[in-house]
């Protein structure tokens, strides 16, 4: 197994226990990809160990994190192999099985970085309050009128975001002579059909 680039685990060598799942939910990353939160390394022929000696190796950890209880660890280890196991996948090691939740036609592009990191938009806009779902679930149609809707609607963070001051001189020039409040998203193109559709 090839283990993810050393930024990947950045969050996970920092945030190993969570104020509301403690290591539930961490350790399955971790014990999936092979990655010892103990030593902070990526477990050497991990792919190859048996689900028994990778137990070992996280049982400990688990049962640390959790003030040496060992029914607890045994309860989350119960749970790892419950969700990192199948019929058709004995071992725990390897990739998380994904279920989609959020699917889009394959005639339609969508670039989270355009709208998260440029646009500044938060997840939850999308997505909903994710972060309170045990479940996830699907929050907003995703449909193309609403993503016009919302291309129409939005404010571009336009004199915040360093990204624009390059662009859409017009626009700035109109801002500073007050003939403009602010930008839409719809003002830079967000209503073009290929922007979305090619």
């Amino acid at each position: 197994m090839i283990p993810p680039t050393s930024t990947c685990m950045k969050c996970h060598q920092g945030i190993k226990t969570g104020t509301q799942y403690g290591t539930r939910e961490i350790a399955k990353v971790f014990v999936s990809i092979g990655f010892n939160p103990v030593t902070n390394q990526y477990i050497d022929n991990y792919d190859k160990m048996k689900n028994e000696d990778i137990k070992k190796i996280f049982i400990e950890w688990i049962k640390a994190e959790n003030k040496n209880d060992a029914q607890i660890a045994e309860e989350q280890w119960t749970d790892i192999m419950t969700s990192l196991t199948s019929d058709i996948k004995p071992n725990v090691s390897g990739p998380i099985p994904w279920t989609r939740i959020h699917n889009l036609p394959d005639h339609v592009y969508f670039n989270h970085a355009q709208h998260f990191t440029v646009g500044k938009i938060q997840c939850q806009s999308c997505h909903g309050p994710i972060q309170e779902m045990e479940v996830v679930k699907q929050f907003a149609p995703l449909s193309m009128g609403w993503c016009v809707n919302c291309h129409r609607q939005t404010d571009v963070k336009f004199t915040e975001n360093k990204y624009y001051d390059q662009y859409f001189a017009k626009y700035h020039q109109e801002m500073k002579n007050g003939t403009r409040t602010g930008v839409k998203v719809q003002d830079i193109g967000g209503l073009d059909c290929q922007k979305c559709h090619y």
